[in-house]
């Protein structure tokens, strides 16, 4: 008993019995308990051994199989994680690789989708939706620099022949300066046009005054007049009541610079692409709202002209385009811009441009011509 206790384990095993001590002699290890009974005016101690030698080997050999297969089984565990997500990531580094490789020259290429309709497949198809659309953009401005640089070239090469007339003196003086001074203006415009349509592209905001349409239609008809001598213009305005409280004006939010530009646009337009004796209304007219509830206000220019052809609808508002020479009764004057800078102002002034055309022959006989909407939001009362 003695040797027993004095080979108590002051640190047991973990896999030991917390109630029992045990002592280490050698290589044999034993659980021991002591029990202390007081029975009768008497004191008797209880010790109890038991040898546990065997399960010692047998917990020892369990703990080296276990710690053997952990390993086996955390290696066994990274092999395969490494495998499967090489997998899985495969077709994200494929995308990578293909956006690493991609230049301007080269955007029409496209990511293989996988087979498999699962998250990778609809990033995949997301990535080339995106390369579409990057790509149409750039083809959109290489065609409009390509575009601008021949409508620039156009009056500077004329400039430039009149100016070497001029010091061979072989042109007449005045006609030359003429010459000049009108394929100035004209290029002159066309920066204008361009670099408005460059600050909307960017997003740069209009001015928000309060404009009155109806005197700026009434500008238009009268500069119309002066320029088009050979149409009939018309003016469409509503009749307002000054003595009704519930009466609705037609004035808005934006910028009087751009909605005379606006009106100058779709009035040049139909003088330039009608013949003469064309019948032209310039319009303003109120949609929906009340004094409570502004609603909108229409802009419209409407013509009896031969109408757009059918080809040429569904680009109408794209720039640089012009109309069939066929429909135009002169050639030159339209820059191809008007309509597109119409559409971005719209569109800057929260509103929108609608086109209704007809051409001879696609309705009832005598029913032709275009007409140019312009809806825009109506300004608090």
């Amino acid at each position: 008993i003695s040797l027993v206790e004095a080979h108590i384990d002051q640190h047991p095993p973990l896999w030991a019995n917390s109630a029992m001590y045990v002592s280490t002699i050698g290589n044999t290890q034993i659980y021991y308990h002591k029990i202390i009974i007081n029975q009768s005016g008497h004191t008797y101690v209880l010790h109890f051994f038991r040898t546990i030698t065997a399960e010692r080997h047998f917990l020892t050999t369990l703990q080296k199989v276990l710690t053997i297969t952990n390993l086996a089984g955390i290696v066994l565990a990274l092999a395969a994680g490494y495998f499967i997500s090489c997998r899985i990531l495969r077709p994200i580094r494929t995308m990578t690789q293909a956006a690493r490789s991609l230049e301007v020259t080269d955007l029409g290429r496209r990511i293989a989708v996988p087979p498999v309709k699962d998250e990778l497949a609809e990033l995949a198809e997301t990535f080339n939706h995106m390369l579409e659309r990057i790509q149409a953009g750039f083809e959109q401005q290489r065609r409009f620099v390509s575009d601008a640089s021949h409508e620039l070239r156009t009056p500077l090469a004329s400039i430039q022949g009149y100016t070497q007339l001029l010091q061979k003196g072989s042109a007449d003086e005045e006609l030359a300066l003429a010459r000049i001074a009108s394929e100035s203006a004209r290029m002159s415009g066309l920066v204008e046009d361009l670099l408005l349509l460059a600050r909307l592209d960017a997003g740069r905001e209009l001015a928000s005054d309060p404009v009155d349409l109806i005197p700026l239609a009434i500008d238009a008809v009268s500069d119309a007049h002066a320029a088009g001598p050979d149409h009939e213009w018309v003016l469409d305005l509503p009749q307002f009541d000054d003595e009704d409280e519930d009466c609705v004006s037609c004035t808005i939010a934006g910028d009087e610079s751009a909605l005379r530009q606006v009106f100058a646009n779709l009035v040049n337009n139909a003088r330039i692409h009608t013949p003469a004796g064309t019948r032209v209304k310039v319009g303003v007219q109120v949609i929906g709202g009340g004094a409570s509830a502004p609603g909108f206000v229409r802009m419209s220019v409407a013509d009896d002209g031969p109408g757009i052809p059918p080809e040429l609808r569904a680009t109408v508002f794209d720039r640089f385009v012009r109309g069939d020479t066929s429909r135009s009764r002169q050639g030159k004057g339209s820059s191809g811009l008007g309509l597109s800078i119409v559409s971005s102002i719209a569109e800057a002034l929260g509103g929108r441009v609608d086109v209704d055309t007809v051409c001879e022959g696609e309705a009832k006989p005598g029913e032709h011509g275009t007409t140019f909407s312009v809806i825009l939001p109506a300004a608090d009362n």
